[in-house]
């Protein structure tokens, strides 16, 4: 990145833009994630896919033992450990990695129970785990290079930034 793109507010809001976009998306996760809780409970056929697996496991796993109510809680407490990095990750990058390697384990065990239990191939769900990490990953990167940019931007009426040194 130059010293000019530093300059760029037009740069700098398409970074705002990155890092708004990848908050979104793990907050749509984290909705769809309680909505399925809510559907499996309400015992409706109907599961989202841009929504984090383990939650959902946890919930059927205690359900098929005869405790709901324990996979409930346990399913929402699983699903909320994602709001604490979500709303953080706002001030600061390294809340998006915390995100993106939760969401890294939730993937490495939906293919696990999927594929070597399950002996089927999710590809569907991986495609909106691999967005979700996509989006954690343009998160940090956007984050990142704006905390590296200046407070301020000069006044478009001054001379251009390549007539300044580098700071």
């Amino acid at each position: 990145m130059t010293h000019q793109n530093m300059q760029d507010p037009a740069y700098r809001q398409k970074l705002l833009t990155q890092a708004r976009t990848a908050r979104l998306n793990i907050l749509v996760m984290m909705v769809f994630t309680v909505l399925n809780l809510v559907l499996y409970i309400a015992r409706t056929d109907s599961f989202f896919l841009f929504s984090a697996y383990v939650p959902y496991l946890v919930l059927v796993f205690c359900d098929a033992h005869g405790v709901l109510a324990i996979g409930i809680v346990l399913g929402l407490l699983l699903t909320l450990l994602y709001l604490p990095p979500f709303l953080l990750s706002g001030k600061k990058a390294y809340w998006f990695y915390v995100v993106g390697a939760a969401f890294a384990l939730d993937t490495l065990v939906m293919l696990y129970v999927e594929i070597v239990l399950g002996e089927t191939f999710p590809l569907l769900n991986l495609v909106f785990h691999l967005w979700v990490m996509y989006y954690c990953v343009a998160g940090v990167r956007a984050a990142r290079t704006l905390s590296r940019m200046p407070a301020f931007l000069p006044d478009p009426a001054s001379p251009p930034a390549d007539q300044y040194p580098p700071q």
